[in-house]
């Protein structure tokens, strides 16, 4: 079933070298769960929500790219305007306004769509 449903033979590879891709890659960004609460924290958002929903939108942007897209490409929540945030929050210094960090996080988003959608 899933040979027919990612037509792994079609792109030369086997459900065993998928899992362990899979593995491995889980194991390489299991580091958010720990380190994009942390950050948030330092913002002054909870730790327990803030690791639920890192967690969620990992699994979610996973799946989405995984069976809509049919891309081994894992997705998790984008860390770089956190970063700017808590050190903002923490060392009280601006590194732009509100709508400048949101800007460069939604531009992020559309190089990346751009690029997944450009087969």
């Amino acid at each position: 079933m899933p040979e027919r449903l990612f037509k792994l033979r079609e792109r030369g590879s086997s459900v065993r070298v998928e899992v362990i891709g899979g593995a491995t890659t889980f194991v390489t960004m299991a580091y958010i769960i720990v380190v994009n609460p942390a950050i948030l924290a330092a913002a002054g958002i909870p730790v327990g929500p803030s690791t639920v929903a890192t967690i969620l939108s990992a699994v979610f942007g996973c799946l989405l790219m995984g069976f809509y897209a049919n891309r081994p490409i894992a997705v998790a929540p984008y860390m770089r305007g956190r970063a700017i945030h808590g050190r903002e929050r923490i060392h009280r210094v601006r590194a732009g306004s509100d709508g400048n960090r949101v800007g460069v996080a939604a531009w992020g988003g559309v190089c990346q769509r751009c690029w997944v959608c450009s087969d």
